[in-house]
């Protein structure tokens, strides 16, 4: 029996996801992370006898989603800073 081969696009997807978790590349990786991700995984499901490595392209595409939610949380929160910043300028206080 032939042993089957990770996914190129899988290891790819889970080493930008965390490459974008650990060294903070968020928006440059978890991007390219989750296209990788579903790339890898429909390359997979169309031929699971040649390639493996399903997981690691799941693993991919959750951290990658995981690491674009915090990136929108934080632009939300920059948002309402300034937000807030500017009504306190404008009440004089």
């Amino acid at each position: 029996m032939m042993k089957k081969k990770d996914e190129t696009l899988a290891l790819v997807s889970v080493l930008l996801a965390a490459a974008a978790w650990v060294l903070q590349f968020h928006i440059f990786a978890s991007v390219p992370a989750v296209i990788c991700g579903h790339m890898a995984r429909k390359k997979i499901k169309n031929d699971p006898e040649k390639f493996g490595g399903d997981g690691m392209a799941k693993a991919g595409v959750i951290i990658g989603w995981i690491n674009i939610v915090i990136i929108m949380l934080g632009i939300v929160a920059w948002v309402l800073v300034i937000v807030a910043g500017c009504v306190m300028a404008m009440l004089g206080a």
